[in-house]
């Protein structure tokens, strides 16, 4: 039980890394066009 607990809070971080992640490509992209 506390390891499946453990793995769901896991798992509710990664969404934000993604989104940063998106974030500076984006970012970059635009540089890159600009």
């Amino acid at each position: 039980m506390a390891t499946q607990h453990r793995r769901h809070r896991d798992r509710q971080g990664w969404p934000i890394l993604i989104i940063v992640a998106i974030v500076l490509a984006g970012l970059i992209a635009l540089l890159i066009v600009c």
